[in-house]
């Protein structure tokens, strides 16, 4: 909660100063302000988990922990993007990859690629886990599944609780695998003179699997 209560003053601290965009920066924050780590240790409980500091505190347990909220964030910011850019958020990825110069296709495509990246690195630490010889080894692999359903739980939320989207855009995106961003975001314009014209919509295409599947394949625009 300490991360997640510096993470939150930190991205209104960043949202005061224009300029600061860097992808690394954005991630660190939202890491911390997406308040997952709280839920990893709900589960521990709920489950009745009972894990020693010792097997916490191993690297290969960080880097699961770490990796599974990175996951979370990126699929939160691919599917909470359209609704974000029309409110003038910039806590996002998609938004810290557009401002550094990328277009769309291009953002999309990046935060595609670190979800790909993000998930093999996490199957690998999970496998190394699952070699330990630990006393700790069937309580720790219950862990790491609690770790696996919160990723799940989190996408399967996020596309269908209407937080993100509506009943219209949610239909689409199950049948076409698309959802419609501005070409011309709102947080675009922070340090830009705003004018009454306004860019023509384009397509964000977004290949997640009709399942659910805790890893979306690959990203696009559709002009």
């Amino acid at each position: 909660m300490k991360q997640y209560c510096a993470g939150t003053l930190a991205q209104v601290q960043q949202a005061t100063l224009l300029g600061l965009k860097h992808s690394d920066e954005v991630l660190l924050r939202r890491r911390q302000s997406v308040c997952v780590l709280p839920l990893f240790a709900l589960v521990e409980f709920a489950h009745d988990i009972d894990l020693p500091d010792e097997v916490h505190d191993r690297d290969d347990m960080r880097d699961i922990r770490t990796l599974g909220v990175d996951i979370i964030v990126l699929h939160n910011d691919l599917i909470s993007y359209h609704k974000e850019e029309l409110e003038g958020v910039p806590h996002n990825m998609i938004a810290a990859y557009r401002e550094s110069g990328k277009t769309a296709q291009e953002a999309v495509d990046l935060v595609g690629s670190d979800i790909e990246r993000r998930s093999l690195l996490l199957e690998s630490a999970i496998e190394q886990v699952s070699r330990w010889e630990s006393p700790w080894q069937r309580e720790t692999m219950r862990y790491v599944q609690g770790v696996r359903d919160v990723i799940k739980a989190n996408l399967y939320w996020s596309l269908h609780s209407g937080r993100f989207l509506t009943d219209e855009q949610k239909i689409r995106l199950f049948t076409t695998d698309m959802v419609e961003v501005s070409e011309s975001p709102f947080h675009f314009f922070e340090s830009r003179p705003i004018t009454e014209s306004t860019e023509p919509w384009s397509v964000m295409g977004l290949d997640i699997p009709k399942a659910v599947e805790a890893i979306p394949g690959h990203y696009g625009i559709v002009q």
